[in-house]
């Protein structure tokens, strides 16, 4: 439920002013009020937290600085807290609620009952988040999917097929709607049917960065967009690492899938690791930089994620694996992970026949993407084993013979080669 009565304007005012920080704010809330105000007294309303910050608000100025000074004793750095408050007391916290409605923006704060239960339990809570869309469900079981911004053809492969198949199966995907894994894995849960929340380094009325615009969309209306930084606050590189820790907080896990060995990612690890989340690393190649970090997290203990499954095990005790290729099959059709668990067992065994005559040439750009490039090895292994290669019962071409395919295909124009060794698919 969310806070009732009409202090909570005065709420809105004190998260607002950026002058002061967030832990000196909780400073001067409990110098203004109650003393069961930060305790778990279950008699405890949003009303209380309200009227605490109306004080702040009305308070002759005496009465003001003797709060002031309670909290700048307590919370020593930072700039004096009377000159702010006396300057930002010029406001009108009426206007500033009537904004936020206006803009479809919702607050709530760290006392709040209705604050994310995983949020209150980190080292360091913030004042209170922005939202819109909607708020994580306290009880449902979320993972952050983070990663590189300029990731490999590699990376955004394994983003989009863990997005899709964690966001099926029910997890919440959180992340930071960045370039590259983060919004790659996002969309995927979304698309799947699943649900998914961007944490931003700025407010949630920017969308940053601006080529994410159609996902920030998506998410405003079947997720949620949240930041701690209040609206009309313009991305900063320093506002960054602190939001970090709010994207670990909300999740029950935390999957790194592409990171250099000095990755702004890692950041995101060390606080997880704090919050006492779990954490999942994508193998990768010893050879491949952006691998570096992920490889070096398992060596240091961090479970090993080489397919959805190994997350999915975390959260449910088994990754039902014969499902992920119907899952995969069916990514796009909302309606969410039972469903399209309940359309694998149906269609188990019940392959087409015309599905079963296809050529080599046509599973290979079944295997292929527009979009990322693959190399010859991937395109093997997802090839193997599909039984859709009657001439070999191990249902695996040879080498030679997908090189060959290729090479045709190529020439055909129906496929490119971007490397030595990686091909994409082109045209239609």
């Amino acid at each position: 439920m969310e806070m009732e009565g009409k202090d909570y304007q005065y709420l809105c005012w004190l998260a607002g002013i950026k002058g002061i920080s967030r832990k000196k704010k909780f400073a001067l809330l409990r110098a203004a009020g109650e003393a069961n105000l930060f305790t778990a007294d279950p008699d405890r309303t949003g009303e209380d937290i309200g009227r605490a910050a109306r004080i702040l608000y009305t308070a002759p100025e005496q009465e003001l600085r003797f709060f002031c000074g309670e909290a700048d004793a307590e919370m020593p750095r930072g700039r004096n807290s009377l000159q702010v408050l006396l300057q930002e007391r010029k406001q009108e916290p009426e206007r500033i609620e009537e904004e936020l409605k206006k803009a479809e923006i919702r607050f709530v704060a760290a006392l709040e009952e209705r604050f994310p239960q995983k949020l209150k339990e980190i080292p360091d809570p913030p004042f209170g988040i922005y939202y819109k869309g909607r708020m994580p469900e306290e009880n449902e079981p979320a993972a952050a999917i983070i990663g590189a911004r300029l990731a490999s053809g590699y990376g955004r492969e394994q983003a989009r097929r863990f997005g899709r198949r964690i966001g099926a199966r029910g997890v919440a995907v959180i992340s930071g709607m960045a370039r590259g894994i983060d919004g790659i894995a996002q969309k995927a849960a979304l698309d799947a049917g699943g649900q998914s929340y961007a944490v931003l380094g700025c407010g949630v009325d920017i969308c940053y960065p601006e080529e994410n615009r159609e996902l920030y969309e998506q998410l405003l209306q079947e997720g949620g967009v949240l930041s701690e930084y209040p609206p009309g606050t313009f991305p900063d590189a320093r506002l960054f690492p602190p939001r970090n820790r709010i994207i670990s907080g909300l999740s029950d896990l935390v999957l790194v899938i592409e990171a250099r060995r000095k990755s702004g990612t890692l950041i995101t690890v060390d606080m997880a690791l704090e919050q006492g989340r779990e954490v999942y690393a994508l193998p990768g190649r010893v050879s491949d930089a952006l691998s570096d970090g992920c490889n070096r997290l398992i060596r240091q203990g961090a479970g090993a994620a080489t397919c959805p499954e190994d997350i999915l095990e975390f959260f449910f005790g088994t990754g039902d694996r014969d499902c992920e290729k119907a899952e995969e099959n069916t990514a796009g059709k909302k309606g969410g992970g039972k469903c399209i668990e309940q359309s694998a067992k149906q269609s188990e065994g019940k392959e087409s026949p015309e599905k079963n005559t296809l050529t080599l040439d046509r599973r290979i750009l079944s295997v292929l993407s527009r979009e990322d490039e693959k190399h010859v090895e991937r395109i093997l292994e997802e090839l193997q084993g599909d039984g859709q290669n009657p001439e070999e019962a191990s249902g695996m071409p040879s080498l030679s013979r997908v090189l060959t395919c290729l090479v045709r295909l190529k020439i055909d124009g129906r496929v490119e080669e971007t490397a030595a060794g990686y091909y994409r698919r082109c045209g239609w």
